[in-house]
């Protein structure tokens, strides 16, 4: 899984607050290449104070399973600079054989166990643990505001249970490598129902649990609901698809008008230019934009001579755009947002096109004689 959907920087650390194993978003947070460079390393690496170190572990020690914390860590830059940033760090821990933390940066300068609260309230993840079997033995509160159920709803399940059957065998799959142990961190995504029946799909981080012998002991779960951000990627993509089958259309119908000798050969230069010109920056218009760029091409592609008018040949690829669009019945303001230019450039456009159609009158609609013209050619 792209590490760009991992949840948040989670790190585990034994019961003296040294490092046994970081995720890789906790080495992009604080600019670690390796883990294996501060496997073993105090959290006092990453303090700028080393009396920060001590405060962290007594407020460890004294609140028991959850502790939210906002203090300033180093993190590294090139150079062998190191900057300070703002962190919320959530450590969990039910037992004396390690801590689990999670760690999001904050861009305001503000050290308070409110904001961490505020921060990981707010933050769409939750931490589940389950034994050396996969079954659920702890859920935290988050679960409640993110599927609507009870912390102990999940308690005695196993973790394949809890998701759509679709997604059962992969995760079967993940979770005997980490009981074979063949791997102690996994990234994937698995779908759970909501509250309101809406299906939610969490990117999902899982840590190995040893205990002091070195024996796999249980998992430790960190989920994050992405539900919003992934069907907004799945558009995306999917919009890239159909863009993608407009540039092949392109190359089809180009060909083929070109071996059937439909458009003299001189002509295919600006044919090509007029397409290209449409479909530049395509995927980077927004939803509207892009909509009426496809609207346009389907129509050209229905008739790929229909620009190629005796009339228009002297026109620039771009006058031809501009002059399609205006026949069209697009405005200056909306050509201008489609073309990526100011309204003033799309009107000494308009005048160009006007000068080299002929059309002297100011009293003569420049759009009515376009649509005359290709009405011509397409006749």
């Amino acid at each position: 899984m792209n590490c760009d959907l991992c949840p948040i920087a989670v790190a585990t650390f034994d019961q003296d607050i040294r490092l046994l194993h970081a995720n890789a978003s906790f080495r992009t947070l604080f600019g670690v290449k390796d883990t294996d460079i501060i496997v073993g390393l105090p959290i006092s690496y990453f303090l700028p104070d080393l009396r920060d170190n001590e405060a962290i572990i007594e407020a460890i020690r004294r609140t028991g399973t959850f502790t939210n914390l906002s203090h300033s860590f180093r993190r590294k830059k090139r150079k062998r600079r190191k900057e300070l940033i703002t962190v919320a760090v959530q450590f969990f821990s039910r037992d004396k054989e390690s801590v689990s933390a999670s760690f999001m940066e904050v861009g305001i300068p503000l050290f308070s166990k409110e904001l961490a609260e505020f921060t990981f309230a707010n933050s769409s993840h939750w931490i589940a643990e389950t034994d050396e079997k996969g079954v659920y033995t702890f859920t935290s509160e988050h679960v409640h505001y993110l599927l609507g159920k009870s912390p102990n709803y999940f308690i005695g399940k196993k973790i394949d249970d809890t998701i759509l059957p679709e997604d059962r065998p992969k995760v079967r799959t993940i979770l005997k490598k980490h009981q074979n142990e063949e791997t102690i961190e996994s990234h994937y995504l698995k779908r759970m129902f909501g509250a309101d029946g809406e299906i939610k799909i969490m990117a999902t981080t899982v840590v190995s649990l040893f205990d002091r012998k070195g024996t796999l002991r249980g998992l430790r779960e960190i989920s994050k609901d992405i539900t919003a951000s992934y069907r907004k990627n799945k558009k995306i993509k999917a919009m890239e698809q159909k863009i993608s089958d407009l540039q092949a259309a392109v190359r089809i119908i180009l060909s083929e008008e070109f071996r059937q000798k439909a458009i003299p050969p001189k002509n295919i230069s600006p044919l090509m230019l007029v397409v290209n010109a449409v479909l530049l920056n395509i995927e980077h218009d927004p939803e509207e934009i892009r909509n009426k760029k496809i609207a346009y091409l389907k129509e050209f592609f229905a008739n790929p001579t229909h620009l190629l008018n005796d009339r228009l040949t002297s026109l620039t690829s771009r006058e031809l755009q501009i002059a399609g669009l205006i026949r069209d019945g697009y405005t200056s303001k909306e050509i201008a947002s489609i073309m990526h230019m100011s309204s003033r450039t799309v009107e000494n456009y308009r005048q160009s096109i006007r000068k080299k159609l002929g059309i002297i009158h100011s009293s003569v609609s420049l759009k009515e004689t376009l649509e005359q013209i290709f009405s011509e050619n397409a006749t």
